[in-house]
């Protein structure tokens, strides 16, 4: 797993990270206290070294920091949130 400087960009509204000179992010919206995660996505040629899953964990922590609700659309998202309950 690759330690990952990771960033809440509020204006784009996602976490994202650059790897290898490429960006791996995840997309999200705000509303009614809801924190809907929509998009998470790594260049494929750095995919399986835990990239996604560090981008879930730092926006899970913002939504239950802001005492969001999640909502999962991505089925990435909703997959890794099954496994970690």
């Amino acid at each position: 797993m690759e330690d990952l400087v990771i960033v809440n960009n509020l204006l784009e509204t996602r976490f994202q990270a650059v790897v290898g000179g490429h960006l791996a992010l995840l997309e999200y919206q705000v509303s009614e206290g809801v924190f809907q995660i929509d998009y998470v996505y790594v260049p494929a040629a750095y995919r399986g070294r835990g990239i996604a899953g560090q981008l879930m964990e730092a926006a899970l922590a913002y939504s239950q920091s802001a005492g969001l609700r999640v909502n999962p659309i991505c089925s990435y998202a909703r997959a890794y949130i099954a496994r970690k309950a």
